[in-house]
C-alpha cells in the first residue's frame, strides 16, 4: 500500500457519510430503522445522473458530474448537515464547509481539483453544476414521497415538492433541457 497513503486518509475521512445522517430528515422526526445517509445520498442522486442525463441526451460532462456528486457533500465530514431549519446564512454555510472540504482533503495531489470542483457545484457556474444541484433537490423529494407513502406523511412530500417547483421557476439560469 505504500504510495496511497494520503489516499487512504481522506478515504476513511468521507467514509464517515456513511453514518451520517440526513439532518433534514432527523429534524422531521422520521421515524424508521434507518434514517437515509449522506453518502446513500450521493449514490441516490450519482443513479439518477447517469439514468437521466442519458435518457434526456444531455449534453454534459458525465464524469465532471459524476465526480461532482462524489465530493459536493465532502464538507459535512467536518460540520455536519446543515439545513435551511439551522438558521445558518448561506455565506457563513459555504464558508462552513469550504473548510470542511480543504480539511478533509488535506494535502492529497487532487486537493486543487476537488476544491475546484466543489466550487464550481457551489457557484452552479456551469451547467454540470446546475444539474448537480438540480439532482441533489429531486432526490429530497424522491425521498420525501417515499418516506411519505411509508410513513404516511402527506405533507412531507408535499412540502419538497414545493420547494422543488419555487426551485424551477424562480431561476432563470436552468437549461430548458434539464427540466423537459
Amino acid at each position: 500500500m505504500h504510495g496511497i497513503d494520503k489516499s487512504l486518509t481522506v478515504y476513511e475521512r468521507i467514509s464517515k457519510l456513511k453514518n451520517l445522517k440526513r439532518a433534514g430528515w432527523v429534524q422531521r422526526n422520521i421515524q424508521c430503522d434507518r434514517v437515509e445517509s449522506v453518502a446513500e445520498h450521493c449514490f441516490e442522486i450519482s443513479n439518477l445522473a447517469i439514468l437521466i442525463g442519458y435518457e434526456k441526451s444531455l449534453d454534459l460532462d458525465m464524469t465532471k458530474v459524476l465526480s461532482m456528486i462524489a465530493k459536493h457533500e465532502y464538507g459535512e465530514v467536518v460540520i455536519g448537515d446543515i439545513t435551511p431549519k439551522d438558521n445558518v446564512s448561506k455565506e457563513d454555510k459555504h464558508d462552513r464547509e469550504e473548510q470542511g472540504v480543504i480539511e478533509v482533503v488535506g494535502d492529497h495531489c487532487a486537493k486543487e481539483y476537488i476544491i475546484a470542483l466543489w466550487e464550481e457545484f457551489e457557484n452552479q457556474n456551469s451547467n454540470e453544476a446546475i444539474f448537480v444541484f438540480l439532482l441533489d433537490k429531486f432526490q429530497s423529494v424522491l425521498q420525501a414521497k417515499e418516506y411519505s407513502k411509508t410513513y404516511n406523511m402527506p405533507k412531507l412530500a408535499q412540502e419538497f415538492i414545493n420547494y422543488y417547483n419555487n426551485i424551477l421557476h424562480s431561476r432563470n439560469d436552468i437549461p430548458k433541457q434539464f427540466i423537459k
